[in-house]
C-alpha cells in the first residue's frame, strides 16, 4: 500500500495540469468579479483549484475544459445583491 501512495500523488498532479494554471485562473476570477461589481465591494481572500474535466457539451471540433475551484470572498462594504435585476 505504501508503494502506491507516490503513484496516486503523481497521477493526481498530472490530472490537475490540464487547463490554465492556478495563478491564471485566480486572475481570471478576480477580473470577472471586478467586471460584475463596483470597485472595493468584494475581495478574493483565498483560492484553490480543485480539478478539471472535458466539457462534453463543447461544439464539434472544439476542445473545452471545465475547471473546478473553491474561492472565499470577503464583502468589504454593504451591497444590495437583490438589486441586480432591478
Amino acid at each position: 500500500m505504501r508503494a502506491l501512495i507516490p503513484v496516486f500523488v503523481v497521477l493526481a498532479a498530472t490530472g490537475c495540469s490540464r487547463g490554465p494554471g492556478t495563478d491564471a485562473l485566480k486572475g481570471g476570477v478576480g477580473e470577472r468579479i471586478a467586471q460584475a461589481l463596483p470597485p472595493a465591494t468584494v475581495t478574493l481572500t483565498s483560492f484553490a483549484r480543485r480539478g478539471s474535466q472535458s466539457d462534453t457539451k463543447a461544439p464539434a471540433g472544439e476542445t473545452r475544459r471545465i475547471i473546478y475551484f473553491d474561492a472565499d470572498l470577503k464583502l468589504e462594504r454593504d451591497f444590495d445583491f437583490g438589486a441586480w435585476d432591478a
